[in-house]
């Protein structure tokens, strides 16, 4: 019965960590879009920075999950 219990538990642990990355990439993908677009038009310091800081927000999210 104990077994069957730790058994689950991982199971459970293993289904909220596939959600969570699936979401997380998910966010990340739509906030990468919508993201460079906005700093394509609004502002006029390049899109290098915009890069920089995408690539930094993605850094964190996979360091994260």
């Amino acid at each position: 019965m104990q077994s069957f219990a730790l058994i689950s538990k991982q199971k459970i642990h293993l289904i909220i960590t596939l959600v969570k990355r699936f979401l997380g990439k998910i966010f990340i993908k739509y906030f990468f879009e919508h993201f460079y677009v906005f700093c394509e038009k609004n502002f006029s310091f390049g899109n290098e920075l915009c890069l920089f800081f995408m690539l930094f927000v993605n850094f964190i999210y996979y360091r994260l999950f």
